[in-house]
């Protein structure tokens, strides 16, 4: 019973992290100090290096001045976010969701459409042909006999 309690506190105080960091902006230590009964701050600390591990949280923990700072970025973020944004390559303005998506910016989108992503792509494929080829060839190669296994059990069933 103890142990189930003391995930469950886990848990809330994770929650009550996340919630607090989805504003984006870039949070100190002590910020969090009012969390769940005043934790210690070595627990704290441990609770956002956890979350900081998560891939799909897309929370970023640096260190400025010997400060140490966490934010939330990508995707929970750019959901909140109605305004339309500008293609960077033809300047039309679209709905977030017309652009792709890039975890790595802070809308969580691409700076060009979908359209214009698809034509630089396109251009891309076309000048670089052999060697797309060629990478291609050396991944066949160097897995054979996993694509025939694949194969074999696409056709059996």
């Amino acid at each position: 019973m103890i142990r189930s309690q003391s995930r469950n506190t886990q848990l809330i105080r994770w929650v009550e992290l996340i919630c607090r960091m989805l504003d984006g902006r870039a949070k100190r230590m002590e910020d969090f100090a009012d969390i769940h009964g005043g934790l210690s701050p070595k627990t704290r600390l441990r609770d956002l290096q956890g979350l900081a591990q998560v891939p799909r949280l897309n929370i970023v923990e640096y260190e400025r001045e010997g400060v140490r700072f966490w934010r939330m970025d990508g995707w929970l973020i750019a959901s909140r976010n109605d305004k339309p944004k500008t293609c960077s390559k033809c300047g039309e303005k679209r709905p977030l969701d017309e652009f792709p998506k890039d975890p790595n910016r802070r809308d969580g989108r691409r700076g060009t459409c979908n359209d214009c992503s698809n034509e630089i792509h396109r251009d891309w494929v076309a000048k670089n042909r052999e060697r797309l080829n060629a990478s291609n060839r050396r991944w066949h190669a160097r897995n054979k006999a996993r694509i025939n296994r694949e194969r074999r059990e696409k056709y059996d069933r």
